[in-house]
């Protein structure tokens, strides 16, 4: 939010070392108040756990009061923002006729710039053609909203949903929309939308959506760190798909500390390379039988990063790159290629270089290329001699 922000002088907020949001955020929150010492004090609020959120909704609404303001923020923006969340009670979810259970959901939402300067959210599904995750839940708008709008407090409730720790802050009840025909529950689903007979507006899913309800707490359960998340959010939308751009991700570790602490490390004979063979003879009991699940509580919270960067969805956004300089290329006439050109190709990665019209690599883009690609031929650039 920051980032997109004009600068001070222009009329954006302040954004220095000593006054910036971030500052804010964890400044704010008082540890007297955020777990108070009365189990009654008037300072939990009514879904509030052991600690209080009441600091910290009064963040949030200081950071929807910049948002909204007028004049704040570059012109053209379209952020992708995305929140992980999980259920408390599995859902099992049928995909392609088999069912599985899952907890890990994620919320997304844009933040788009207003013609006023200032931001709002929206999400609209059909601006990730390419995305058809079931874990992906957007938000429903009222009926009487603008389309795949996403309210203020609708971005709150995720915020504090995505940091609802078990046992810490209180988890949260949410509407949500969910792909059709992945459950059995859809006859309830489409009862839902005609109100749900407190006086409250229906609300409206996006088409081959229905709207659901259940109980979500803290996302990092199952991705602490969800690169993935933030790599799939924003290299599916067709905005990027149509003009594709390298993208650089910059990731804030949960875990790092300023000060690391070197914790002194316990040998045991067992854990050498050559282990006595007493190592082998195996003990069965409550405590050597509990320590897998001691062990996969804390894999699971890293699972999905690690999916991730081993993977080969990183190589998705260098192929789309590469797919729009090809076009570019071949699209010029060989006699307007610059020395600069010529030596940004002979400089390729070989598979693209030996094959710059590669109209297979991606069948939407193939007619493009094949037209463009008949009529102009790669120039013959001489290879860099050898000192």
């Amino acid at each position: 939010m920051a980032w997109s922000v004009k600068p001070e002088r222009d009329g954006g907020f302040a954004n220095r070392i000593d006054d910036n949001i971030f500052r804010d955020v964890w400044l704010t929150p008082d540890v007297n108040r955020l777990l108070p010492i009365e189990p009654d004090s008037p300072q939990y609020l009514t879904d509030d756990a052991m600690l209080s959120r009441r600091d910290l909704v009064a963040v949030a609404r200081e950071l929807s009061d910049k948002w909204r303001r007028p004049k704040t923020f570059r012109a053209g923006l379209h952020l992708p923002i995305g929140v992980t969340v999980t259920q408390t009670i599995p859902d099992t979810l049928y995909v392609n006729g088999v069912a599985v259970s899952n907890q890990r959901f994620y919320i997304p939402f844009e933040m788009h710039t207003q013609a006023d300067g200032s931001a709002a959210f929206f999400f609209d599904p059909g601006d990730y053609p390419a995305l058809s995750d079931p874990a992906m839940i957007p938000m429903p708008w009222q009926s009487g909203d603008a389309p795949y709008t996403v309210s203020d407090q609708q971005v709150q409730d995720a915020l504090m949903t995505t940091s609802a720790f078990p046992g810490g802050f209180g988890r949260k009840r949410l509407q949500y929309c969910r792909r059709s025909g992945l459950t059995i529950d859809t006859a309830k689903a489409e009862d839902s939308l005609q109100g749900n007979g407190s006086g409250e507006p229906a609300r409206v899913c996006p088409e081959v959506y229905e709207l659901a309800e259940a109980e979500f707490a803290d996302g990092s359960l199952f991705d602490n760190l969800p690169i993935g998340l933030a790599r799939t959010l924003a290299e599916s939308s067709a905005l990027h798909k149509n003009e594709p751009v390298p993208i650089k991700y910059i990731y804030v570790d949960p875990n790092r500390e300023r000060y690391e602490t070197h914790a002194a490390q316990e040998k045991r004979v067992c854990d050498g390379d050559r282990p006595p063979e007493a190592c082998r003879t195996l003990t069965f009991d409550l405590g050597s039988e509990s320590v897998v699940l001691g062990g996969a509580i804390g894999t699971a919270r890293k699972y999905e990063l690690y999916r991730e960067l081993t993977g080969d969805n990183w190589r998705l956004n260098l192929i789309l790159t590469a797919n729009r300089r090809s076009v570019i290329a071949c699209a010029m006439s060989p006699a307007s290629w610059s020395s600069a050109t010529a030596t940004e190709w002979r400089r390729s990665s070989p598979p693209f270089r030996a094959r710059p019209c590669f109209s297979q690599a991606l069948p939407g883009h193939a007619a493009r290329l094949h037209r463009r690609c008949k009529v102009a031929t790669m120039p013959n650039v001489p290879s860099t001699p050898k000192a």
